[in-house]
């Protein structure tokens, strides 16, 4: 496993965590915390009824998730492998944090071009999955698993090389706090990616399309998605800004695919298929060609789907 206890500290006190063995303690606050299957889960007390209802429901679906997601297909992995290209610039052995990490798959990414990634999460579901992959792709001593909220993360100030979340902004209360606890916990000149976010107006759609599903049906989604914020270009900088980072750049992602992408699932249920299928092959790789025309006309950039964040922190 990568040697990080160095840098943990208490998430209700802020002090150094001394471990020993399997076990992880403050002697500052005489807290212990809990290990789950070699993961260790650094929750604050005041974790809320909330984040637990998120983290429930991304445990329980943990196993399907990357199918549901479609990670394997072009057009998703075309998103990511775009924001990770910035982080795949940094120098081999540089430190990674991953704030919302899922099933991992961003982090096995970056383990393959050298570097050391922390991955964190609220759902021990979701870590459990992204340890067992690491560990099957042989990446174990590159890439290690930690409980951790977005907001008070275990970390000591300035530990990280980088940090980056994927899909996972937009389910935070109060994006602009954990934009400062990024810049916290990286060094100066640290990169910040913020990737596959949705847009201003995804946002809304959104949230109101899941309003509608719950009022139609009893089909499940996460707790956060309600609340779901979307981010435009403009609040994005302004979000940078308040946090003390300078924007790198703002991509858009995401014109006629998204349609395709997010129509498929309620298709797959309306026909009553076990599983989501994928989009044809040969309509995905029209539609990522097609978006590459879309992305040419100036007035696109304002209507993505997705939008994606890349800034430093300058001081």
């Amino acid at each position: 496993m990568l040697n990080i206890h160095h840098i943990l500290q208490c998430p209700d006190c802020q002090n150094p965590i001394h471990t020993k063995a399997n076990n992880y303690h403050c002697l500052a606050c005489n807290r212990e915390f809990d290990v789950e299957e070699g993961i260790p889960v650094l929750l604050p007390k005041n974790f809320s009824g909330e984040e637990a209802a998120e983290a429930d429901f991304h445990s329980a679906i943990a196993a399907s998730w990357e199918e549901e997601n479609q990670m394997e297909s072009e057009h998703v992995r075309s998103v990511h492998m775009r924001f990770l290209a910035h982080l795949f610039e940094l120098k081999q052995d540089s430190l990674i944090l991953e704030v919302g990490c899922g099933t991992g798959w961003d982090g096995i990414q970056l383990a393959r071009r050298g570097m050391q990634v922390v991955e964190t999460d609220i759902s021990v579901g979701m870590l459990q999955v992204a340890n067992m992959t690491a560990t099957r792709e042989g990446f174990h001593e590159r890439v290690c698993h930690i409980g951790a909220t977005a907001d008070t993360l275990p970390f000591a100030d300035e530990s990280f090389d980088a940090v980056f979340c994927a899909a996972a902004l937009h389910h935070f209360d109060d994006p602009a706090c954990y934009l400062r606890e990024m810049h916290r916990i990286i060094k100066v000149g640290g990169l910040v990616v913020i990737g596959a976010e949705p847009s201003g107006w995804f946002g809304v759609l959104l949230r109101r399309y899941l309003g509608l599903k719950k009022v139609l049906s009893s089909a499940q989604h996460a707790p956060g998605d309600e609340s779901a914020h979307g981010f435009s270009p403009k609040k994005f900088r302004q979000l940078a800004t308040s946090a003390g980072l300078d924007v790198v750049a703002i991509q858009a992602d995401w014109y006629s695919i998204g349609f395709a992408h997010y129509a498929i699932g309620p298709i797959s249920k309306l026909l009553r298929l076990k599983h989501r299928p994928p989009i044809p092959l040969g309509i995905e790789r029209f539609l990522i060609s097609f978006d590459k025309l879309i992305a040419r006309i100036p007035l696109a950039q304002h209507v993505p789907w997705l939008c994606s964040l890349i800034a430093v922190r300058k001081h």
